[in-house]
Order: C-alpha cells, then structure tokens, then sequence
C-alpha cells in the first residue's frame, strides 16, 4: 500500500491511491488544457523538427534543380563546325595566332565560300586564299600574299585541333594544340 504524500499520492476514503495532479488539473480546466498542450508539444517536438528538416532539404533540392535548369537554359549551344554554319559568313579574330603565329595581336578575318570548301584569311599584312575540310578541321593554302615569316605561305597546311561553332551567337571557335580563338559573331560575306 501507499503512504499518504509518497510521489505525490494522496489517500482519500476508500482504499484507492489518487493522484494529486489529477485532482488539481480536475478542478481546474485551465491547468487541464494548459497542460495536455504543453506535454502534446514535449511529444511531438521532435517530430517537427524531423519535418522542418526534411522540409529545408526538400526547398534547397528545388532551389538547386531551379538554377541547374536556368543555367542549362544559358548555355552556349557548342557543336562541331558543319559547312552550314560558316558558310558565306566572315569571323573576324583579335589575334590571329590560332592560324599563324606571325599573326599575333593582328586582327585576322577567315571567310568560307562555296559550300565552305573554299576560305580566304585577310589581316593588314596580307591575304591567303585556299581549301577547307572540317572533319578533320584543316585549311590548305593555294595562294598568299604574306611576305616570308608574316603570315600563311602558299602550300601551307593549318591544322586545327579544334574547330567549334557557337550556334546560339555565330561564333567559331578554333584550337591548334597550344592556343585557342574566339571570333566576333560571323557576317555574311560580301561578294
């Protein structure tokens, strides 16, 4: 049996142990909602932080697939150079070091005609007419203008190890293996 006062027992007539809280929260139903609030939040405190964790994860997977998808829609749209795309345009180069290295520093123009199987390279310096293929990237000079050690010979062969376009803004891209130029947007060729 309980005494009377252990842990908060008080003895009432009969033999039944009744506990003090329950009698003070019976006569009073204020502390009875104030309470049952206070142990229902002590509850599921955890809970809620468990959703307002998985909540914050869910918003930052959103927010970064958001912004992967706006970048994807910014990208440059970058494919391998087709006759199509340079045909009958002009790419002017701030350096033409890409194509010869006597054209360092000297804005050099390459346009493509005829299908783009034929080119003509033009700077201050002079200018180098010849054929071109894309697959692999290479420009063969037939006729040049260029003094000796200024810019492309006749029966010289260019190379290109890289040889892109950017079809969103009509940009070539060319690599040799150890430089690479973007051009100005293309314009059309005057003939």
């Amino acid at each position: 049996m309980l005494r009377d006062g252990a842990a908060g027992v008080k003895r009432t007539t009969g033999s039944f142990p009744v506990r003090r809280d329950v009698v003070t929260l019976w006569h009073e139903p204020q502390a009875v909602t104030t309470r049952a609030l206070k142990l229902n939040h002590a509850r599921h405190k955890g809970q809620s932080m468990q959703r307002v964790r998985k909540t914050g994860l869910g918003l930052v997977a959103i927010m970064a697939l958001a912004g992967s998808l706006a970048l994807l829609g910014c990208a440059e749209n970058i494919e391998q150079t087709a006759t199509i795309d340079v045909n009958n345009r002009a790419f002017t180069f701030t350096s033409g070091t890409v194509l010869h290295p006597a054209l360092a520093n000297v804005s050099t123009t390459l346009s493509f005609t005829n299908q783009a199987s034929l080119f003509r390279l033009t700077s201050a310096a002079g200018t180098a007419t010849g054929t071109s293929s894309f697959s692999p990237c290479t420009l063969a000079i037939t006729a040049s203008t260029y003094v000796a050690d200024t810019g492309p010979q006749e029966n010289d062969v260019i190379r290109l190890v890289l040889c892109d376009f950017d079809l969103t803004n009509t940009i070539l891209i060319l690599g040799n293996g150890t430089s690479t130029a973007r051009s100005a947007p293309g314009v059309p060729v005057e003939r």
